[in-house]
């Protein structure tokens, strides 16, 4: 568990050398902090104003988006299982 309290929230901020060390895919911004945390980073959370809609409603649903969110977590699910860790190693220096 990663502690994210809002994993489908937008704004995340992350340096670039960590982001392209990351699997990339429709929906990889759902798991940002689940997937760093893998890498072996650490990740802080800061709160940010939610402001209500003021006009319009919102084009975002469980039926047209949880299941592609299901399908994603079950991606990512097989991805942290099919990962292997390069073995470390130590350099000789001869002379």
């Amino acid at each position: 568990h990663d502690e994210t309290r809002d994993t489908g929230c937008g704004l995340k901020a992350i340096h670039t050398g960590i982001l392209r060390k990351l699997p990339f895919f429709d929906g990889t911004h759902r798991f940002v902090p689940a997937l760093v945390i893998q890498e072996g980073y650490r990740v802080v959370h800061c709160d940010v104003v939610d402001r209500s809609r003021r006009h319009g409603k919102s084009n975002y649903g469980i039926f047209d988006r949880g299941l592609q969110g299901v399908l994603d977590l079950a991606g990512v699910w097989w991805l942290r299982r099919r990962r292997r860790r390069m073995p470390k190693t130590e350099e000789i220096r001869h002379g």
